[in-house]
């Protein structure tokens, strides 16, 4: 992936409160971890990989990083270009940081499903759902419910929309 776009991407990230290390293993990739505000139930960390594409998930507080959570991936396949992938990441990154947001457990028959929304205009949208089977050795987060909402308080505050200033006309 050129350097360009990755440098902007994690630029962003450091405008919202993120800390960023690259990681020189068998995979080279930049981690950034974000903020964790007191209230929160979990917290958010996004990488991007060299060789081209990126992934945001979600990780509980004070719980060991090997349980399944919320992730999404961004495969470079999935998008017209590197340009194009991280922007959509740096998107996603600023509306769950910008907004409150809840991650949404769902215990199925054989499958275990995470949905994570962030809450804007009044209303829940979702990023992005993703489910993994019950049989498959995952540890998932221990829930006697059906279904179990984690929340977290926006991170960082939006940025206010500047005025519209009236052109005045020269006559």
């Amino acid at each position: 992936m050129k350097t360009g776009p990755v440098k902007r991407a994690i630029r962003r990230f450091a405008e919202l409160g993120g800390d960023t290390e690259k990681a020189d293993s068998v995979i080279k990739y930049w981690r950034t971890n974000f903020s964790v505000p007191a209230d929160a139930d979990y917290s958010f960390s996004a990488c991007v990989y060299e060789e081209g594409g990126a992934s945001l998930a979600a990780s509980r507080v004070d719980t060991d990083e090997d349980e399944y959570f919320w992730a999404r991936s961004y495969n470079r396949a999935e998008f017209e270009d590197a340009k194009v992938l991280l922007n959509t990441l740096v998107e996603d990154v600023s509306s769950v940081l910008q907004h409150p947001s809840r991650v949404v457990q769902t215990k199925g028959l054989l499958t275990f499903s995470f949905s994570c929304e962030y809450f804007r205009d009044g209303a829940w949208t979702c990023l992005h759902k993703t489910r993994a089977s019950r049989l498959g050795g995952f540890r998932f987060p221990p829930t006697k419910q059906r279904v179990t909402v984690y929340s977290s308080p926006p991170r960082i505050s939006v940025p206010a929309a500047p005025a519209n200033k009236a052109k005045a006309s020269g006559a």
